[in-house]
């Protein structure tokens, strides 16, 4: 098992995990650029929708905002319930590097307990 297991989200969601913690059902990764890579590979932050106008009338589309940069947030696996946390097998794994590792996390997790770093996917291909 990985000592320390990390979590990417998008820079507008920092503050909530800063000041709240991270809420059941995370998921984790066991390297930083594993975690960011999960998050970036969605292309950019989804908002909502919006409408644009087509030759077939007014169409809802996603609004996505890119970012530059993620969040990372790390956790050391004694900081969790090892009941709560699950090996997640719900990616690809001919797609992945056989290195690659996720979790999920059923319970809440500390603000105390995390670490933050930011990880710059300026250079990465959607």
């Amino acid at each position: 098992m990985t000592e320390v297991l990390y979590h990417a989200t998008w820079p507008t969601r920092r503050k909530d995990i800063v000041t709240g913690g991270l809420r059941p059902g995370t998921y984790f990764a066991n390297t930083p650029g594993y975690a960011a890579a999960f998050l970036a590979m969605r292309g950019g932050e989804f908002v909502g929708l919006m409408e644009i106008d087509t030759p077939d009338g007014p169409a809802q589309v996603p609004n996505v905002v890119i970012h530059d940069h993620v969040e990372v947030f790390a956790v050391h696996v004694d900081a969790l319930d090892p009941d709560l946390l699950h090996e997640s097998n719900d990616h690809a794994a001919d797609f992945y590097p056989d290195d690659l590792r996720c979790w999920t996390y059923d319970g809440d997790v500390s603000p105390h307990a995390l670490l933050n770093v930011r990880v710059d996917i300026s250079g990465v291909a959607a």
